[in-house]
């Protein structure tokens, strides 16, 4: 696994949340600007309206959120996305960029989708979602917006910015383990497959479903609005290098791809060395497309380990903790995407990208009083895995390391942002 912390540095990061929660409310944000790019970890409603079951705009999710309803974000409360932004001085939560509008999308966009993929094809089978490369387009139309916004004042924005990338699980979850739907466990071998996803996440940083590409495409439009805000195109640069960009993405690539060889051929085709290369290819594409955009301060996320999900320990762990061969694939990934950043950060010229290690779902993960690994506070459906509609969650929540089968607490992702925080502090200082 690729996270974990002692008590000491458990109790370190959660002075740390208190420390900047309490400093963020009497200053200005650290950065003028949070983008936020991924999959069912941050989405916070791009997937409420869309024809999918990759979306909980339901009771019981939301329930200890502001005003206690549910906005489309996958856990009780918020997500690492939403803590992050508190840690980063901002007084409102970033906008899906589904209803963002007006100045506020000045201060950052969220683009993530339930069920997105570094690839395009991940997470198909459950529905319309947004992919990585849409959110990208997605991310340079608001561009173009704030440059409308801005004038010429929108690049130096833009480059004091931060992205944030949580992408990757679905590319395994559901594209290469799911060999029955995908070929790309035919075609790659795990380290394959994890640096084919690397360098297409590469490609995305250079320049339905929502897949990452969708959601660049997103940000595209994002861009665009920027643009429109700002006024000409130094200006909108000026803003964007100054943002933070943030990318949890690439857990779908597995769970709802490789490893569902039923419905995706990805796990025929590669073995999971070769996937996580087949991953890392377009996962670098996607970072370039990025970069090109004119982002300049880019967290991205690694990966959890999905064989430790609730849903894959209910098929059998042969006396593991968690499933080895899953968590094994994932590793790969971690690996080439580290390699990756350092890569992103050699040859392109004012780069600032930073890994962040996931949070670890077992026994070290970093949250007191967790007591329930396993089990789910909610009661879920045997076919999504999901909360069910209208059912009450456990009367705890903070005893819980998940929600529903797939997605962790609000505590969990609490510990999450303060882990990642203590990682990007370095592209704010």
């Amino acid at each position: 696994m690729a996270f974990t912390v002692d008590k000491m540095r458990v109790s370190a990061f959660f002075l740390l949340v208190l420390v900047n929660l309490q400093s963020s409310a009497l200053s200005a944000p650290q950065v003028p600007c949070f983008f936020i790019f991924g999959d069912s970890l941050v989405d916070s409603g791009n997937n409420n309206d869309l024809p999918t079951l990759a979306k909980v705009n339901y009771p019981p999710y939301g329930i200890d959120f502001p005003k206690g309803r549910p906005t489309g974000r996958f856990t009780n409360g918020g997500t690492t996305a939403d803590f992050l932004g508190e840690l980063l001085g901002f007084d409102n939560y970033i906008p899906p960029f589904a209803t963002a509008q007006g100045n506020e999308i000045i201060r950052g966009v969220n683009y993530a989708s339930g069920s997105a993929g570094i690839r395009d094809e991940t997470g198909e089978l459950l529905g319309v979602r947004i992919n990585l490369n849409n959110q990208l387009k997605n991310h340079n139309v608001t561009i173009s917006r704030i440059a409308g916004l801005l004038g010429s004042g929108t690049s130096e924005h833009l480059n004091k910015c931060l992205y944030y990338f949580v992408v990757g699980s679905n590319d395994y979850i559901n594209n290469y383990f799911v060999p029955e739907y995908y070929p790309t466990s035919s075609m790659y071998t795990p380290e394959q497959y994890a640096t084919v996803l690397v360098q297409q996440y590469s490609q995305h940083l250079k320049g339905h479903r929502i897949s990452i590409n969708e959601q660049l495409l997103h940000h595209n439009v994002t861009v665009s609005r920027i643009a429109r805000l700002l006024g000409n195109t130094p200006s909108r640069k000026e803003h964007l290098c100054k943002c933070l960009y943030y990318f949890v993405v690439g857990s779908n690539d597995y769970i709802n791809n490789y490893f569902k060889p039923e419905y995706y051929s990805t796990s025929k085709k590669y073995n999971t060395k070769e996937y996580a290369a087949v991953l890392t290819r377009e996962y670098s594409q996607q970072l370039k497309k990025l970069y090109s955009f004119g982002a300049r301060k880019v967290a991205v996320n690694g990966l959890s380990g999905v064989g430790c999900l609730p849903e894959e320990l209910a098929r059998g762990t042969n006396g593991s903790l968690c499933v080895d061969a899953l968590n094994d694939a994932v590793v790969l990934f971690n690996h080439k995407l580290q390699a990756l950043v350092q890569s992103l950060n050699n040859h392109l010229p004012d780069a600032q990208f930073v890994y962040v290690p996931a949070l670890e779902l077992s026994e070290h993960i970093p949250v007191p009083g967790i007591k329930f690994l396993v089990k789910p506070c909610c009661e879920v459906s045997s076919t999504t895995g999901l909360c069910i509609r209208g059912k009450a969650p456990c009367p705890d929540r903070s005893l819980h390391l998940f929600f529903d089968n797939f997605h962790p607490t609000s505590a969990a992702y609490k510990a999450a942002a303060a882990a990642a925080y203590a990682e990007i502090v370095e592209l704010i200082q």
